[in-house]
C-alpha cells in the first residue's frame, strides 16, 4: 500500500522513527503445540491463532510491522503481553485519535484466551513520556518481558530502558542502558577505525536458574558489529556485563543444564542487509562462548556456564589458584581476552570435585568471570 492509499482508506498515521507508519488491526498471537501424542510418536507440530484483531503499526507497504512483541506466563498459568509501538507515545492521542487500538500500543496487557482478548494492566509508554530517563528523542517500544516473583521485568527497546511492573499495573523505572562505542561498518562509511556511539536498544530479557534476569541488546545505528552486551541483574543492584563481543542480539534462553542461548538476528552489520553484496562474515568472538551455530545471516551461541563444558579451550593443566585465593585474586588474576575465569567449589564428593550451580552462594558473577563467596573456592583460568 502507499501513502496515497493509506490516506485514501482514511487510516491512521503518524510519522514516527522509520518515516510514515499506520495503524491497523492485524495483531495477533498464536499457540505452537509441539506435544507428542505418546511416548513412542513423533512430535505432532501444530499451529493456530488464539487472539486477533490486535493492533499493528507498519509503514504503508506493510514492512517492518510491529505489533505483540512478546508473551510470558507467569507462576499461576496466566499469559500476559507486550505491544509495541516504535515512537512518541503521545502520538496515541495526538495522531491516532481516541482509537481503542492506538490506546493498547505501548502496553502489558494479560490475556485472556478463552475471550480472545486482552486487557491492560500497565502503561509502559507513561514512564517514557513523563521522564525521558535516557534524554533525547522521546521514544517507547516495550519489546521482551518476563514473569517474575513480584509481577513482570519489561525491556523498553525505544527507552533503553529496564522496568518492572507490579502485580498492581505499578510500573517502576530499575535502569538505564548507556551507549555503546561502536566501530562504524563499511555501509556507513567506516573504515575499520572510525568509532560512534549506538544506542542500546533492550530486546531480549530471560530470568535464569539462579532468580536472577539476563538482559540481551541489539545496539543501533550505525550498527557495528560485535558491539552487542548480555547483561546480568538482580533486583536492588545494578546490572552487570555478564558476555559480550556479540552482533545484533534478538533473544535470549535457558537450557535445562543452565547455558544460556544467545541468538544473534545477523553476525555482521545489518547494514549490510541494505546494500549489494554480502561482504565478509566475521568470525565468533563473543566473550564466554563455547559454542556457535547458524548460518552468515544468523546465529546461536551457547555461553556455558562452568568450566566442565569448556575442557576443550581450557590450558592442560588449568592455571589454579590457593583455595584460600582473595576476591581480588579471583577480580585480576587473568588477563580476560586470553582466558575465561571461573571458580569452582573446593569440596569434593565420592565422584570427584563437585561442581556448584553458576550462582550459589560459592560463586557469583563479576562482570565476565566467577569469584568465590562464602565458603572456600578456587578459581580456575580456562
Amino acid at each position: 500500500m502507499t501513502a496515497e492509499e493509506a490516506a485514501a482508506l482514511d487510516l491512521p498515521c503518524f510519522t514516527g522513527p522509520e518515516g510514515l507508519t499506520c495503524l491497523g488491526d492485524t495483531g495477533a498471537i498464536g499457540l505452537l503445540d509441539t506435544h507428542r501424542r505418546h511416548r513412542h510418536a513423533r512430535g505432532t507440530v501444530r499451529f493456530r491463532t488464539v487472539v486477533d484483531g490486535l493492533p499493528s503499526v507498519a509503514p504503508p507497504g506493510g514492512g517492518n510491522a510491529l505489533g505483540v512483541t512478546d508473551v510470558s506466563v507467569d507462576s499461576r498459568g496466566r499469559l500476559f503481553a507486550t505491544i509495541g509501538l516504535g515512537g512518541d507515545p503521545s502520538l496515541r492521542q495526538a495522531a491516532l485519535g481516541d482509537d481503542d487500538l492506538a490506546a493498547q500500543l505501548a502496553t502489558l496487557g494479560r490475556v485472556d484466551l478463552r475471550r480472545g482478548t486482552v486487557r491492560e494492566v500497565a502503561d509502559l509508554g507513561d514512564v517514557e513520556a513523563e521522564t525521558n530517563p535516557a534524554g533525547g528523542t522521546v521514544d517507547t517500544n516495550p519489546y521482551a518481558l518476563v514473569a517474575g516473583r513480584r509481577g513482570h521485568v519489561v525491556v523498553d527497546a525505544g527507552g533503553n530502558s529496564l522496568l518492572t511492573v507490579g502485580r498492581d499495573g505499578s510500573v517502576e523505572l530499575e535502569h538505564v542502558f548507556p551507549d555503546e562505542l561502536v566501530t562504524v561498518p563499511p555501509p556507513a562509511g567506516g573504515d575499520g577505525t572510525v568509532q560512534a556511539p549506538a544506542q542500546a536498544v533492550p530486546n531480549a530479557v530471560v530470568r535464569g536458574p539462579g532468580g536472577a534476569y539476563y538482559i540481551g541488546q541489539l545496539t543501533g545505528g550505525p550498527f557495528g558489529e560485535g558491539a552487542a552486551t548480555v547483561w546480568r541483574w538482580e533486583p536492588g543492584a545494578e546490572p552487570e556485563v555478564y558476555a559480550d563481543g556479540f552482533t545484533h542480539i534478538i533473544d535470549l534462553a535457558f537450557t535445562p543444564d543452565g547455558d544460556l542461548l544467545v541468538l544473534q538476528i545477523a553476525r555482521r552489520s545489518l547494514l549490510y542487509a541494505f546494500t549489494a553484496g554480502t561482504g565478509p562474515v566475521p568470525s565468533s568472538s563473543s566473550r564466554g562462548v563455547t559454542r556457535t551455530s547458524g548460518t552468515s545471516s544468523s546465529s546461536t551461541t551457547r555461553v556455558s556456564r562452568s568450566p566442565t563444558r569448556m575442557a576443550g579451550r581450557c590450558s592442560s593443566p588449568p592455571v589454579a589458584w590457593p583455595s584460600t585465593a582473595t576476591r581480588s585474586t579471583c577480580r585480576t588474576g587473568a588477563s580476560w581476552p586470553e582466558a575465561v575465569r571461573c571458580c569452582v567449589s573446593s569440596s569434593t564428593t565420592e565422584r570427584g570435585p563437585r561442581r556448584p550451580p553458576p550462582y550459589s552462594p560459592e560463586c557469583q558473577r563479576i562482570g565476565h568471570g566467577l569469584r568465590p563467596t562464602g565458603r572456600a573456592a578456587e578459581c580456575r583460568m580456562c
